[in-house]
């Protein structure tokens, strides 16, 4: 494949929280939905990441270290959902994020130039899953407006009291 791949971010504009559930559902029916978040809060040892799928059913956070920064952690949800996508060899899923950032910085980066090495990881490991014929769609969901992220938040607990 070359390294290139349009990996299909998309912008959803912030309608009633209703009509984007929907439209997320109705959009990819049948497709595994992996919700992902990231946060930093005011102290320093609140960062934290999480990842919440209904079906499968899956709940996942985590700490990080406290000079781990927002994007960071938003980098980490999206990689461990990825992951857990392969390692339950999912065929079609659609991951939801509401950090824009790192949805453009994975899209944006090329082998010659990316110096990041968790936005390549994950680059790479969705090339290598588009070319096992697996289809992995990322959606920015401005806020996570729609998606179940208070649901998310409170069955996953999340670590060190970190503000999702």
């Amino acid at each position: 494949m070359n390294g290139k791949v349009r990996l299909g971010v998309r912008a959803l504009l912030p309608v009633e929280q209703a009509a984007i559930s929907a439209f997320i559902n109705t959009s990819w029916l049948g497709y595994a939905k992996f919700y992902t978040d990231g946060s930093v809060g005011e102290n320093p040892d609140s960062t934290a990441f999480g990842v919440f799928c209904e079906n499968p059913k899956l709940e996942i956070s985590g700490a990080l270290p406290s000079e781990a920064i927002i994007l960071t952690a938003e980098l980490v949800a999206m990689f461990v959902a990825i992951r857990k996508i392969e390692m339950l060899d999912i065929s079609s899923a659609v991951v939801i994020s509401d950090s824009l950032g790192a949805l453009r910085a994975i899209e944006n980066c090329h082998p010659r130039s990316c110096r990041n090495k968790l936005i390549w990881e994950i680059k790479e490991l969705i090339i290598s899953l588009d070319n096992q014929n697996k289809k992995i769609i990322l959606v920015w969901v401005p806020g996570h407006t729609g998606v179940p992220v208070e649901v998310m938040k409170r069955r996953i607990g999340w670590r060190r009291g970190a503000e999702l």
